[in-house]
């Protein structure tokens, strides 16, 4: 699924991806990214997110540190009988952000909240057919220009940004499958 962030015009924001969602990581360079569309021509970064297998597994994890920051996760994979998979991350973190002396619209004002889900559901139709839906939520306040205020770019300091997928999976023959989102 192509990552959509808030950060439309300086890029993605790989922070909305909660870290414990995360299954590995690839790195694909040149021409072979093409797979991918027509965007990507110089490479992508391809970040593979878990997702239930069959087996439950529930893990809960904090941390702290400086400039009183803060986060908190869970995952839960669960299987919801045979041929039905529930895939669920959260990652909540807050924090009063470093200690800025300049620009003068950010000295004081670097702290934030981010809430992150992603929730997965997979299901197989079939031996040869699997459906799946997900959705990403990422919500963001932050500090700006003084205290909570508007940003210039969005109108308020409150972002979020909702990701909703739909999926189909179908194996036409033992090497050759068709999807689509």
């Amino acid at each position: 699924v192509r990552l959509l962030s808030e950060h439309i015009h300086t890029g993605q924001n790989l922070e909305s991806i909660p870290p414990q969602a995360i299954e590995r990581i690839e790195i694909m360079r040149g021409a072979a990214s093409a797979q991918y569309g027509t965007g990507p021509i110089g490479g992508i970064v391809n970040i593979v997110t878990r997702k239930c297998t069959g087996k439950p597994a529930i893990s809960v994890e904090a941390a702290g540190g400086s400039y009183d920051t803060y986060e908190a996760g869970t995952s839960i994979l669960v299987p919801a009988g045979d041929a039905v998979r529930i895939s669920s991350f959260a990652r909540w973190e807050q924090s009063d952000g470093a200690p800025l002396l300049k620009p003068a619209s950010r000295a004081g004002h670097t702290g934030y909240t981010r809430l992150n889900l992603l929730n997965r559901v997979d299901a197989d139709l079939g031996k040869d057919t699997d459906v799946f839906a997900s959705l990403n939520y990422v919500g963001n306040t932050m500090d700006f220009n003084n205290g909570t205020s508007a940003s210039p770019r969005w109108g308020t300091a409150d972002m979020y940004l909702v990701t909703p997928v739909v999926g189909l999976s179908h194996a036409l023959s033992s090497s050759v499958d068709l999807s689509g989102q």
